[in-house]
């Protein structure tokens, strides 16, 4: 597989260390905002950088390269749903299984799992997709990145298979004659703002295509067994790589 670029592309731009951008020179002092370097007297920014979030010293132009970069950079934010009233719930029983006060992460990851399972058994897929993309930012909201990576990953997955809220009807008839499917893939799209994450979260990491591709494979290999989903995750990657890179 021939590497493609990401359709965002970042730079390691100016000097992490204490260093003149023009000049070269050592700085006795890293400058905390714009001052003239005392060796050549040229002028020298400090700006963070978006590949890494570093503190940089730059030159003008540079400045303005990574201000451009920043414009382009994926900032979407995506906040977990959680019913703070079925949470208290799920603390009352972490507690007493525990002996102790959990934690406020372990009470809304508990909550997250129940919130699931209820709607996998109902077969309300659409809002068990929007549980798992809750999942997805709780763990990063706790910068676990590559643990969230895999839930945003099962989301654009489940996303591409089209899933249907059935709201627990099993009867088959009765299904046939709502025409109610469990998915349905019929103009089935991709969510921007997630697209947006994944991009964040590849490049925070630095994950090249091959990782991306191993990773995608693993989370849609197994939901396409298990969910019995249409779209295979071999037409899946094909849509959902071309989001992301040129």
């Amino acid at each position: 597989m021939a590497p493609r670029q990401l359709k965002v592309t970042l730079t390691e731009i100016g000097h992490v260390d204490d260093i003149c951008p023009h000049c070269g020179q050592a700085l006795s002092k890293r400058p905390s905002r714009k001052t003239d370097c005392p060796h050549c007297k040229k002028f020298i920014f400090v700006r963070t950088r978006p590949i890494d979030r570093l503190s940089v010293l730059v030159t003008e132009e540079q400045a303005k390269l990574i201000q451009s970069e920043w414009q382009s950079f994926p900032r979407a934010c995506i906040s977990p749903f959680l019913n703070h009233q079925e949470m208290e719930k799920c603390r009352e029983q972490l507690a007493r299984k525990f002996g102790k006060s959990p934690s406020e992460k372990d009470v809304a990851w508990a909550y997250l799992i129940q919130e699931a399972m209820k709607h996998a058994k109902e077969r309300d897929w659409g809002l068990y997709r929007n549980t798992r993309l809750s999942m997805a930012a709780l763990l990063e909201k706790y910068q676990k990145p590559t643990e969230a990576l895999k839930y945003y990953i099962e989301v654009c997955y489940l996303d591409l298979n089209g899933p249907e809220n059935t709201g627990g009807i099993k009867d088959a008839d009765l299904r046939a004659s709502l025409n109610i499917r469990d998915f349905n893939i019929e103009g089935a799209d991709l969510a921007p703002a997630v697209i947006d994450k994944i991009l964040e979260i590849i490049i925070g990491l630095k994950l090249d295509e091959k990782q991306v591709l191993q990773q995608f494979m693993q989370v849609a290999e197994r939901n396409h067994i298990n969910l019995k989903l249409p779209l295979s995750p071999e037409k899946a990657w094909k849509r959902f790589s071309d989001e992301l890179y040129l």
